[in-house]
């Protein structure tokens, strides 16, 4: 029997699955690799402040998905707030893509920042799952410090 309607009863922890350990961290990995190479050998200097350049848009990038998904099922339906930040989300990466590698990675690193702290007051307002809260401070913060380090060798570059 097809149905037009369905009804979701979720449950949720602020316990952070594996999963969201696994991927949430290991997207943010790259840029510490980076920076350690850059700052390793000076050859690899120009190239890996690029790639992070690239990867900090994919990753601004795939988090504006994320928002514009998980706003489908919020209850009650999108949120204006929610499509606010899955637009700027987007914005910002292709931003990103499009300026020089110092301004994209300060960009980059200033929309971590911004998310460390938005992240856990959409989960306060249903707007992300409860873990957000647990998860984003530190993974963004790691992942601006790093970015920040891959900014310092464009800088130097």
């Amino acid at each position: 029997m097809e149905t037009d309607e369905r009804t979701l009863h979720l449950t949720e922890t602020p316990r952070i699955p594996r999963d969201g350990l696994l991927l949430g961290w290991g997207a943010m990995v790259p840029f510490a690799l980076l920076a350690g190479a850059g700052w390793w050998d000076a050859g690899w200097t120009a190239t890996a402040a690029a790639a992070a350049r690239l990867w900090g848009a994919a990753i601004l990038l795939f988090f504006s998905g994320v928002r514009r998904g998980l706003s489908f099922r919020t209850e009650g339906g999108p949120r204006p707030r929610q499509l606010v930040v899955f637009a700027l989300l987007f914005c910002l990466g292709l931003g990103a893509l499009l300026l020089p590698v110092l301004p994209a990675l300060l960009l980059v690193a200033g929309a971590f920042a911004a998310m460390a702290a938005e992240d856990v007051e959409a989960a306060r307002r249903g707007e992300v799952p409860l873990y957000f809260r647990r998860l984003r401070p530190p993974q963004m913060t790691f992942a601006v410090l790093s970015v920040l380090l891959c900014a310092g060798m464009a800088w130097g570059a």
